[in-house]
C-alpha cells in the first residue's frame, strides 16, 4: 500500500473532489490545464467533460477581454446560473501556469466554501 505522500497530485486532488461530491455540494469538478488538458476529474455521473472544456476555453479568452476593459484586474471566476444547477468557472494559478476549475453545483447549494477549500488544495500540490 502507497503511503499518501507517494499519490499522485492528481489522485488526491480527486480524492477531495469526491469528497465534495459527496457532501452533495458539487456534482462534478473538473481541472483544466492552460491548454485544456484534463488534469483531474470527478463526477457522479456519465457527464462528457469535452463541452465544460470548449467552454472554459472560450471564456479564459474572455477573461483575457476583460482584465484588458478592467487595466488588468484578475477575473478570478465566472458562473453559469441555469435554472436546475450552476456552473462555476474558476481561474488560479497552479503547476506554474493557469488553470481552470470547473464544478457543476446543485441550485440551492453553496459551493464558495468547498471551491476555496479546493482551490488551496490544488495550489498547494502545485508548489511541490
Amino acid at each position: 500500500m502507497k503511503l499518501v505522500d507517494e499519490l499522485s497530485p492528481q489522485i488526491l486532488i480527486e480524492r477531495r473532489m469526491h469528497e465534495v461530491i459527496a457532501l452533495g455540494t458539487y456534482e462534478a469538478a473538473y481541472l483544466f490545464s492552460e491548454e485544456g488538458l484534463p488534469m483531474a476529474k470527478a463526477k457522479h455521473d456519465d457527464r462528457e467533460e469535452s463541452p465544460l472544456l470548449e467552454i472554459s476555453m472560450a471564456l479564459r479568452g474572455i477573461r483575457e477581454v476583460v482584465e484588458q476593459l478592467t487595466g488588468g484586474s484578475s477575473l478570478r471566476e465566472i458562473v453559469v446560473d441555469a435554472r436546475t444547477k450552476r456552473v462555476v468557472f474558476r481561474f488560479f494559478r497552479a503547476f506554474e501556469q493557469e488553470v481552470t476549475l470547473v464544478v457543476v453545483v446543485p441550485r440551492g447549494k453553496s459551493y464558495r466554501q468547498q471551491t476555496n477549500r479546493l482551490q488551496r488544495t490544488i495550489a498547494a500540490f502545485g508548489l511541490r
